[in-house]
């Protein structure tokens, strides 16, 4: 009788640490989640930026080349 109360009540802890082991990985996956939910409209708008900047080069160089043409028309 004994042995089987014992039985019991190991079971009995060995079901709550797996609730609460469950219960704690839920937690670490929804933070995981939003972290990584986070980093990602973070890459977005670091590439958002890069291709703003890229594009903004691009209309600079033109600039350039514009003005060099005219340097080489007036010159001629």
């Amino acid at each position: 009788m004994e042995i089987a109360n014992s039985n019991q009540e190991l079971r009995a802890e060995i079901a709550k640490a797996n609730q609460e082991r469950k219960a704690e990985n839920e937690a670490l996956r929804r933070e995981l989640k939003a972290e990584n939910a986070e980093i990602r409209e973070d890459i977005r708008r670091v590439e958002d930026k890069v291709d703003e900047s890229n594009q903004r080069i691009a209309r600079l160089e033109g600039i350039i080349l514009a003005r060099e043409g005219l340097v080489e028309t007036i010159i001629d």
